[in-house]
């Protein structure tokens, strides 16, 4: 009908009218309709002309986001978006979540909306979903302890991952303040500001100019039984005595999702412990079941000394934990009070209510629902639908061009013909996912990893996995057309 030709179609309303009559899917009315419809495009326009005039930090998104829904994202121009990165990782447990919505609403009707951790003892309690739950700064500790170590350890309230790193750095210079040298590995990414970014590497652009004090020895990533030699022989060249700590990625994040080999890195791991170093795991991005274990570190033959976490406790809101077993200083035959005493640590936001009774409320309810063995199902599902993609892709080539990386829901896609990178395939196939109504955010170094990362809500059901494969194999196709191996 002509009244309904794809040029008259100005809103998802009209589209959804026309399918009725037209033998298009709305994938198809998206390409057809939004995208070559210049003016919807006047918002995001419109909104990077303020970002710039004003902001340092400028957002890179392709549009402007207005509200979120279980795994999805809206446009403020109605566009639905599949949230391929959960707003990186911090609302695992969907957009927009009634329990942590009721949660909310129940700290507001309690009267408990701000207190400080370091200044206020505060205490309350509240009722979500049926359930009581008491609401305070050692609850919330007592649960993550009990999550990780199950007793015995020590908890550091902060407010980012970056901070918690920080801190967990901060108590290995106060309790070995001789030890002056700690180890990171190539492609880490544990912050972008103080010590933690002395140990961040990933790009280039994270530390240019910057010049943090940390004494780092940056070792090979270890996927190899040689890169495990070659990250033994870095570390034999340095005094033993020297080394404080190292931190370790179960998956790295920012990296490329890349997972290192269990078998050969725990060599490493293990030549830093005989040399008496402390190791830390940062489960900033990779904690809580997104790898489809609850932490990372468990697809590893060993217990850290300390872990870092943050992102998902919050479910948007900032708040991130340092924490470390009580052994650490008894090992050293020092008084923790005393390594850490009254003022040491602290900030205005650290562990505000709000985010502590969303981090109580939340992890208690998704441990007590298995949101793990979800992920597992989830993750085999989507290995298969993602896999039978990638082989048609691949199939007929001299070699691979996609690779799937990664664990559980905290997965990337690699391209690189051999030792090839290919960043402008990567940002093709991005910019395709998106004209596909799916978030596919870019990762790794693109001179060697350059990799798209699928890191969904743990919420996410097949049918979403289902809509994820349906796009990436024309947005393949169509990026391969355009770029190849340019």
């Amino acid at each position: 009908s002509p009244a309904m030709t794809p040029e008259k179609i100005t809103s998802w309303e009209e589209a959804d009218q026309a399918l009725a009559t037209l033998a298009h899917t709305r994938r198809e009315l998206f390409t057809l309709v939004t995208w070559r419809d210049e003016g919807l495009m006047k918002l995001r326009a419109e909104y990077l002309k303020r970002a710039q005039e004003r902001l340092l930090i400028l957002p890179g998104a392709m549009t402007v986001y207005a509200r979120g829904d279980g795994a999805y994202v809206y446009a403020r121009d109605g566009r639905r978006f599949l949230d391929g990165n959960a707003r990186a990782g911090q609302v695992s447990f969907g957009h927009n979540n009634p329990l942590i919505y009721e949660t909310d609403q129940k700290m507001r009707e309690a009267g408990a909306q701000c207190f400080e951790t370091i200044g206020d003892f505060w205490q309350t309690e509240i009722k979500v979903n049926g359930v009581h739950y008491e609401i305070s700064p050692p609850a919330l500790a007592e649960l993550l302890v009990s999550l990780t170590y199950g007793s015995d350890a020590y908890v550091v309230p902060q407010v980012s991952g970056t901070l918690a790193t920080n801190s967990l750095i901060k108590i290995c210079e106060r309790l070995r303040p001789d030890r002056r040298i700690f180890v990171s590995f190539d492609g880490a990414y544990h912050g972008r500001s103080g010590a933690a970014l002395s140990l961040t590497n990933a790009r280039g652009i994270q530390k240019h100019r910057n010049a943090p004090g940390l004494q780092v020895a940056h070792i090979p990533f270890v996927a190899t039984a040689e890169d495990a030699e070659q990250a033994v022989a870095v570390l034999t060249r340095i005094d033993p005595s020297y080394i404080n700590a190292a931190f370790f990625e179960g998956v790295q994040s920012v990296g490329g999702m890349r997972s290192q080999s269990p078998e050969h890195v725990m060599s490493v791991l293990k030549f830093l412990q005989n040399a008496g170093a402390l190791i830390f795991t940062d489960e900033i991005y990779s904690g809580f079941h997104r790898t489809g274990k609850r932490f990372s570190f468990q697809y590893y033959d060993f217990v850290p000394d300390g872990i870092a976490m943050a992102k998902v406790i919050g479910q948007g809101l900032p708040i991130s934990a340092a924490i470390v077993q009580k052994g650490i200083f008894e090992r050293e035959g020092k008084d923790a009070r005393e390594v850490c005493p009254i003022g040491w640590e602290g900030g205005t936001f650290n562990w505000a209510s709000l985010p502590v009774a969303r981090g109580i409320v939340g992890l208690s309810h998704y441990e007590k629902e298995n949101i793990g063995g979800h992920v597992a199902a989830m993750a085999e599902y989507f290995d298969e639908k993602a896999g039978a993609v990638l082989r048609v892709f691949n199939h007929g080539r001299a070699e691979p061009i996609a690779h799937l990386t990664g664990r559980g829901l905290m997965r990337g896609f690699c391209f690189r013909a051999g030792k090839k990178p290919l960043p402008k395939l990567r940002d093709a196939v991005g910019a395709e996912m998106f004209k596909e109504g799916v978030i596919f955010t870019g990762a790794g170094h693109e001179a060697i990893n350059p990799t798209l990362i699928f890191t969904p809500p743990l919420i996410i059901e097949k049918t979403h996995i289902d809509e994820f494969a349906a796009a990436l194999e024309p947005s393949l196709a169509r990026a391969w057309a355009s770029v190849g191996l340019e």
